[in-house]
């Protein structure tokens, strides 16, 4: 059994898009539309074209895929350790193919063979059926390094391998021999794609050459060059348009005219890194592009020159975040800011993330040139977010590192604002040097303060953007502020310098209150505003936990074996998470001061946020581009914790991988059609009415239904007209009359009243009536068939009902007393609880003078429901005063002062 921790387990990786290895299109048969097959890390994601929607994911290999190729009827990865896969056409694994002992770089289905190289020049031909290898040649890599290998259409049985030196080597795989070796153009040889013309290929060259050569005369068609440098991908359109794409490694795409050999268009910047995937969709005017950007793009070719335009995208973290927070009180969105300059909004059950921006300076002349590597901003290294003046204006705020300049954003309008905050002192060359260290934005959403390594604190309006005070009187810390916290009051502001003082500040006129002298500089702090508790990370590696309005120290913990990176409160303020450079995760539990849980991660954790309702754990790690979710197992199932032993071995928990945006589709291609029959066959799950006995249950039907009930007349009073409502003037002789208070009757009406009636009949109220369908159901004591039809009644047909059980009305004593025993027999099995009280209500309300009828059976009858309403009601209000007192009991326990 894999290790586990006590209290959290790997749910999915959020804004994990494409690794910087090549992908490739599939057309599925059975469904009719395309997908891309794309690594990431140690599995593949499956998106659909359309809207690059995320619909599988691959089972985890043993180690990071290194490539992959599409084949017929299966296709193939490859990994670090040099172990092949080979999958169905969608993400069933069918068998494993093991010989390679090095990575491997390139592979080429050849009909019911695999040809694949290792970076070890080592070439290895196998029978997939078999899963044998019956061919392997050995290439010198002084002589000919391998760096590029195709398969040229109809060429049976070889393939078209390329060199660093430049030369090329045509192999008939069934001999095992050099057929032809092409001399080269004085340049490395990086990528060879087939065009749709037999015997011709594209060779992209290390210098940035483009060659269209004839494989079968040795003859050079064409020579095309990029201003670019290397060319990294190539691929040919198929939409009856001779144009060629060719991609750079700084990430320019260029489009060729082959009839007319030159350059036709460009995109530039389409990647912020090398285009290391570049594929044309068969017959249509579009391609798919991928770099180590993270970021999957799809481009339409319709402008009126040729040139594309940017269709769609789906894009993580290009660099890896640094800081990760839940924004709202949902625990559902992140926003997570790191090395990239971004601010991303991520949602965990879609995986999906957008761009709150990209920070720059001068936002207006970046979106009239272009974005240049002087205008944007250094990287996000910390941040703050407030809900509380979110609709007014920003409620982000961010430092930048190395940088006295701080950026605010708005989560609502998705962008960063054109003002920055800067205090002037920092254009004093005494100063210049100063950076933003911490920041903080007040309870009220008005202010936000910022530390300085220069040891000063400023407080800033977020509305206007000005500067509003300066705490203390030269400086605030003789060293760097390493953090800020302000309670929900706005009446103190705790600071924390590199020399480990903690000072305490009042924050409307900034003066001075008391001090604490740590044992150990400050490295960071956090706060949790509802119980006034934050914790405190130190230089020798410590945490303390402190009141904000005690001014104490309340808790000392120790465990961590290197600095730590960041601190999460559960929303009760019972635990405290914490990560460290030493690749653990602890959470501790403030009451009794313990550890009770701790596991170890691959990767240090740069960051970790626990959500507002305590289900999920997120993370963010050292050269990791994703953001990593955890489930909380307690919030699932009760967990018993225990504080750990001193000699406690931690597990090593793998990082969540990715899971689909949706549930993932069957894979028809396999043939196997199986699954889908069983999934006919299984009956849904339907929760039983009632979970036991003992518990309460409601009915969860809207308030409307059953509290207003006892409030009819009221309501109907004021939905009463002011004014009568008017009858028309008479029509002329010659026009019939179809207005009044009567309304319009049609021809069918008249047809249907042709019979006389007498004009007392149709007059409700004077008519003595027999019983209804309700009063019949309950004469006749079915008490289930009479409960299921007033709970789909509205509040008028209920009270009308009731009013007609009263015998003057057509009703009878014995469907008045069969009422109260329906209304009994719920209470006593606690069901439809608050339904039955609404009805109970009405019913004293409508007949008194029946409970009050000197009657034996009547007063049994109300004697009974008496005290099953009162038993019932008694267990009611036990059960939430106990729940209130132990919730009560938790959310204030870790306030006491322990010390």
């Amino acid at each position: 059994m894999a290790p586990q921790s006590k209290l959290f387990c790997p749910f999915k990786a959020v804004g994990l898009v494409v690794a910087g290895k090549p992908f490739f299109l599939r057309y599925l048969n059975e469904q009719r539309h395309y997908i891309l097959k794309v690594p990431v890390g140690n599995a593949f994601h499956i998106y659909n074209t359309s809207k690059l929607q995320l619909l599988s994911v691959s089972e985890l290999h043993l180690s990071a895929i290194s490539c992959m190729v599409k084949g017929s009827p299966h296709d193939f990865t490859a990994t670090k350790d040099g172990t092949i896969y080979c999958w169905s056409a969608y993400y069933n694994l069918v068998k494993k193919l093991e010989a390679h002992k090095h990575e491997v770089q390139f592979m080429a289905v050849i009909g019911r063979n695999l040809v694949s190289v290792d970076v070890e020049n080592n070439l290895k031909v196998w029978d997939v059926v078999e899963g044998s290898v019956y061919l392997e040649m050995d290439f010198n890599s002084n002589a000919f390094d391998i760096t590029a290998m195709v398969h040229p259409p109809t060429y049976l049985n070889k393939v078209l391998i390329g060199s660093r030196q430049g030369s090329l080597r045509l192999i008939n795989l069934k001999s095992s021999k050099v057929i032809y070796e092409f001399d080269g153009w004085n340049s490395a040889v990086t990528v060879i794609q087939p065009s749709h013309a037999i015997d011709v290929v594209a060779i992209g060259l290390d210098d940035g050459r483009i060659i269209i050569h004839n494989l079968k005369f040795d003859k050079t068609i064409m020579t095309l060059k990029q201003d670019w440098g290397k060319v990294t991908a190539l691929n040919f359109r198929s939409d009856n348009n001779a144009i060629l794409l060719s991609g750079s490694a700084v990430g320019h795409i260029g489009l060729w005219d082959l009839e007319e050999k030159c350059l036709k268009s460009t995109i530039e910047k389409a990647h912020d890194g090398p285009i290391v995937s570049l594929i044309c969709a068969e017959g249509e005017p579009l391609a798919y592009t991928s770099s180590s950007d993270n970021v999957i793009k799809t481009w339409i070719f319709d402008m009126p020159d040729g040139g594309g335009r940017l269709h769609n995208h789906r894009d993580g973290h290009s660099e890896p975040p640094l800081r990760v927070r839940f924004h709202g009180s949902q625990g559902d969105v992140m926003i997570s800011g790191g090395e990239d300059s971004q601010l991303r909004s991520s949602v965990v059950s879609t995986s999906r993330t957008r761009s709150l921006g990209l920070a720059c300076y001068n936002r207006a002349m970046v979106k009239k040139s272009g974005l240049k590597a002087s205008k944007k901003m250094p990287p996000i290294i910390n941040f703050t977010s407030e809900l509380t003046r979110e609709e007014g204006w920003d409620s982000i705020a961010a430092i930048h590192l190395n940088s006295s300049t701080v950026s605010t954003w708005s989560y609502k309008k998705s962008r960063m604002n054109e003002q920055y905050l800067s205090h002037k002192r920092f254009k004093d060359s005494i100063l210049k040097n100063g950076m933003a260290t911490c920041i903080d934005i007040s309870a009220c959403g008005n202010f936000v303060f910022i530390g300085y390594n220069t040891g000063h604190i400023d407080k800033f309006n977020l509305q206007s953007q000005t500067h509003r005070l300066t705490y203390g009187e030269e400086v605030s810390h003789y060293t760097a502020v390493r953090g800020l916290v302000s309670d929900s009051l706005n009446h103190w502001l705790v600071s924390g310098s590199q020399m480990g003082i903690l000072q305490w500040w009042t924050m409307r006129k900034g003066e001075k209150d008391k001090s604490l002298k740590l044992e150990a500089g400050v490295c960071s702090m956090t706060l949790h505003r509802e119980s006034g508790l934050f914790a405190v990370s130190l230089d020798d590696w410590s945490l303390i936990v402190a009141d904000i309005d005690t001014k104490s120290v309340v808790r000392e913990l120790y465990g961590h074996h290197n600095q730590i990176t960041d601190m999460a409160f559960s929303a009760d303020s019972k635990w405290l998470i914490s990560s460290s450079m030493d690749c653990t995760i602890r959470t501790w539990d403030l009451p009794t001061g313990s550890c009770i849980d701790n596991f170890v991660v691959p990767s240090p954790a740069t960051s970790i946020s626990l959500s507002p309702v305590d289900d999920y754990l997120v993370s963010t790690h050292v050269n990791e581009l994703g953001i990593f979710v955890w489930v909380n197992r307690s919030f699932l199932s009760y967990v018993s914790l225990q504080p750990l032993k001193e000699d406690y071995c931690p597990p090593t928990l793998a990082l969540p991988s990715s899971a689909p945006d949706t549930a993932p589709q069957e894979d028809s291609d396999s043939g196997d059609s199986d699954g889908e029959e069983d999934d006919e066959n299984v009956e849904e799950y339907k929760s039983p009415s009632q979970l036991s006995e003992d518990f309460i249950t409601v009915d969860n039907m809207p308030t409307s239904r059953w509290l207003t009930l006892n409030k009819i007349d009221q309501i109907r009073k004021r939905n009463k007209a002011v004014q009568a409502l008017k009858v028309p003037k008479s029509a002329p002789f010659f026009l019939e009359s179809i207005g009044g208070i009567e309304g319009k009757r049609n021809d069918a009406e008249k047809a249907e009243g042709d019979e006389p009636k007498s004009r007392i009949s149709t007059r409700r109220d004077f008519v003595l009536e027999t019983l209804s369908l309700f009063g019949i159901l309950l004469k006749k004591r079915q008490h289930d068939a009479a409960l299921e039809m007033l709970l789909k009644m509205g509040p008028s047909n209920i009270d009308l009902e009731i009013r007609n059980l009263d015998p003057d009305l057509g009703g009878s004593r014995e469907a008045m007393l069969q009422f109260l025993n329906m209304l009994k027999d719920l209470l006593k099995n606690h069901l439809h609880f608050e339904v039955a009280q609404g009805y109970l209500s009405l019913f004293m309300k409508r007949h008194p003078d029946f409970l009050h009828t000197p009657d034996n059976e009547v007063e049994q009858v109300c004697k009974e429901l008496a005290d099953m309403h009162h038993k019932s009601w008694h267990v009611f209000r036990q059960d939430v005063n106990l729940s209130l007192s132990l919730l009560s009991y938790f959310k204030n326990s870790a306030v006491i002062n322990y010390s």
